[in-house]
């Protein structure tokens, strides 16, 4: 399943905090500043309690700004000027092991603090001809499920000269390969970085970004075991899109899929060992895949996010979709993440040997009739008519999956869970005599409901169709 990913301060602000440990700059006189750190150390508009440091060879700049998240405006304006300034945007943090930089925004949530914060951080590492490097990071606090858009923005800048930069590479270089050596990494650990859960309430919102566009959805409530939510979507040519579920158990936005979880995995792992307040016990989560990011943002902004602005950010380095893309690539296929959900938070109907499936949704509708249940396996006759077809087609067919077998009927298909399963048998009808038995599935793909199971063979699916009503 997914796990919680852990995601430490960007490099950006640490070295930035180390640098803050170091001597004030106001007893250096302008011109004794080095020209490529005096190119490199910018101050933006609007900035104020500007603070300057230096330690070593290093310099650096801390000051605060008022922008709404994601600020784009001054991180574009802040690669504008560097890049006229002669400064190179890097692939890759040199600082730790050649890993990929990403100039997308992640946070995490510092349990320190009395009432647990979320930290948003954007960074970014650049380079000039003669080997200097330079590092900036963009920081928001806020609560950890906030309503409140995020506004003030504290801006680190930190600038290390060729020789220092060479020798932080390769104190990095050796510490990466002596990991390397003590934490080989297996397969399960490969497939696990793939998957992630971020933990969630009613109110909260996530942005989605990927090679596929921005995303931005919020959870509006908690109906039973499934999920409502709105969704925006913005392809990377510009054509926005938007809507709302009122009851589902994946959150969708354009291609993007959430995986939502009634009750936190993460909750309950900390369940067994710390207690829980009543709220954070009935903490839901939603799960995603490698190849996109997501990260928990104000319910507030939902609305007022300018997806266009988190575009033009994720544009600054193309190496990010393409790692994305990449990702992606390796994953299960939809079909795995469907099963998840089902499993997950899929609705549920109870039905026994009186009864039929009848199935309604937008691509036609059909019914399901259990000729020999078992525990592990199941016989069934369908019939199915889609909803430009003028004709039923029908057939008989066994599933047999692990761990619970999949019915289907036309393009839709819904898990057998066995109850309970009468020994003797109706051979008559060429039926079980008596059998229990519940169906999950996916009530945004279609809609379910019994019907005695003697109709199962006369019910006209063409008058279903035309009474269908969207799940």
């Amino acid at each position: 399943m997914f796990h919680r990913g852990s995601l430490g301060i960007a490099p950006a602000a640490a070295f930035a905090a180390w640098l803050a440990c170091g001597l004030p700059e106001t007893a250096l006189a302008v011109s004794d500043a080095p020209d490529a750190a005096a190119a490199a150390l910018i101050v933006l508009p609007g900035a104020r309690d500007v603070h300057r440091s230096t330690r070593e060879s290093a310099r650096g700049i801390r000051y605060r700004l008022q922008a709404d998240f994601p600020a784009a405006g001054p991180i574009l304006d802040l690669a504008k000027r560097l890049e006229r300034r002669g400064w190179i945007r890097l692939g890759e943090n040199p600082r730790n092991g050649g890993t990929p930089t990403l100039p997308g925004w992640t946070s995490f949530v510092d349990p320190s603090a009395a009432t647990p914060i979320r930290v948003y951080n954007w960074w970014s590492e650049w380079t000039n001809l003669g080997g200097d490097h330079v590092a900036y990071a963009f920081e928001y606090e806020g609560p950890e499920h906030g309503g409140s858009a995020l506004r003030a923005v504290s801006v680190s800048g930190g600038f290390y000269p060729a020789r220092l930069a060479r020798e932080l590479k390769e104190e990095a270089t050796r510490a990466a390969e002596l990991y390397a050596k003590t934490h080989p990494a297996g397969t399960a650990e490969r497939k696990a970085s793939l998957r992630t859960v971020l933990c969630a309430r009613v109110g909260d919102s996530f942005l989605l970004s990927g090679p596929a566009g921005e995303a931005v959805v919020r959870i509006t409530g908690t109906p039973g075991d499934q999920v409502a939510y709105r969704w925006r979507f913005r392809e990377p040519g510009g054509a926005e899109s938007s809507g709302a579920a009122p009851e589902a158990s994946l959150l969708t936005a354009g291609p993007y899929r959430l995986l939502w979880f009634p009750r936190s995995p993460v909750a309950r792992a900390a369940l067994a060992s710390t207690p829980l307040t009543e709220e954070a016990a009935k903490e839901g989560a939603v799960g995603y895949l490698a190849g996109v990011d997501v990260i928990p943002i104000p319910g507030e902004q939902f609305g007022s996010l300018d997806l266009g602005r988190v575009h033009a950010l994720t544009a600054l380095l193309p190496e990010r979709n393409r790692r994305l893309a990449a990702a992606a690539a390796a994953l299960p296929g939809e079909a795995d993440l469907r099963r998840d959900a089902i499993l997950e938070a899929g609705k549920r109907r109870t039905f026994d040997s009186g009864r039929a499936l009848l199935v309604q949704g937008p691509e036609g509708s059909g019914v399901i009739e259990i000729v020999r249940p078992g525990m592990e396996s199941v016989t069934y006759r369908w019939r199915f008519r889609a909803s430009t077809a003028s004709a039923d087609v029908s057939g008989e067919a066994e599933a047999s999956e692990r761990p619970f077998p999949e019915l289907r009927v036309g393009p839709y298909s819904m898990q057998w869970q066995a109850r309970s399963i009468s020994e003797a048998a109706d051979e008559a009808r060429g039926r079980a005599a008596g059998w229990s038995a519940d169906v999950k599935y996916l009530s945004e793909e279609f809609s379910l409901a019994t019907i005695p199971a003697g109709d199962a063979t006369r019910v006209d699916l063409g008058a279903v169709s035309a009474l269908r009503v969207s799940p």
